[in-house]
């Protein structure tokens, strides 16, 4: 029981330091980068709307205050946008 119990805490202490780890890793990853956000329908729809609200939300959760850039590109239903991506 007292080696089961050891081992548990052991578990628990390595885990916490690689999230601790992780998150600087984080930081420093998105330290003075940015970051486009790519909306692919036209300005001033619920798509536009909603995906401002998002990145208004995003800018407290991602570590190393990166540059938000928010980016509309618009045509053929949403295509043109999704081909921007890759």
């Amino acid at each position: 029981m007292n080696l089961l119990k050891h081992s548990a805490l052991g578990i628990m202490a390595v885990a916490a330091a690689t999230v601790g780890l992780n998150a600087t890793a984080d930081a420093q990853y998105f330290k003075g980068k940015r970051v486009n956000i790519i909306i692919n329908y036209g300005a001033g729809g619920n798509t536009d709307i909603q995906g401002r609200m998002v990145m208004r939300h995003m800018k407290k959760y991602i570590k190393g205050n990166p540059r938000l850039v928010f980016r509309h590109v618009s045509g053929a239903g949403g295509v043109v946008g999704a081909n921007f991506l890759g």
